[in-house]
């Protein structure tokens, strides 16, 4: 088994990539130019790999490794956890939309700003085309999507919702 270790989608390293050297296991340090250069043509079949999930989902779709990317994509996007983890949800006053769809019918946004002009949104794609962020529901255009900058789909699905102030967020629930 060999791993092929995206060093780059960690901000302090991967943290397999010093236990892999210790032992002397094989490696391939994934680098995103592969998508451009075919470098993934090099890498051995039996392969798993270890980086971002937008790279592991393209993998698992795309190149013949096994087991190659262990990627639950639909795991991750926020219309699953929503289902999944509804009772511990910040705010259960959501819309799935598009960009699109938003854009050209603002009235969508009528129940979630009765209290304010601002609303939050993010993508339901767990590959963050754009982060999460407030926006005023008075001036909003495609560039407040990343629109043009990290994507160029205007029928992106997003989960819009009211603005709520918080102190503190926690990004797990233990059950």
């Amino acid at each position: 088994m060999n791993w092929i270790i995206e060093d780059e989608g960690f901000s302090n390293g991967d943290i397999l990539l010093p236990a892999l050297k210790k032992l002397n296991k094989q490696y391939f340090i994934w680098k995103d130019e592969f998508w451009t250069t075919k470098e993934y043509n090099k890498l051995p079949k039996d392969s798993i790999f270890h980086g971002s999930l937008e790279n592991a989902s393209k993998i698992k779709k795309e190149l013949d490794l096994y087991p190659g990317s262990l990627c639950d994509e639909k795991g991750f996007s926020y219309s699953y956890i929503y289902e999944t983890y509804n009772n511990y949800i910040l705010t259960k006053n959501i819309v799935f939309t598009t960009i699109n769809e938003l854009l050209n019918n603002k009235e969508i946004l009528d129940n979630l700003t009765k209290n304010n002009n601002y609303f939050f949104t993010r993508p339901n794609s767990p590959l963050k085309e754009f982060s999460g962020r407030v926006l005023d529901k008075n001036n909003i255009t495609p560039a407040h999507f990343d629109y043009g900058f990290y994507h160029s789909n205007m029928d992106l699905e997003i989960v819009i919702s009211e603005y709520k102030e918080i102190e503190k967020e926690y990004s797990g629930v233990i059950q």
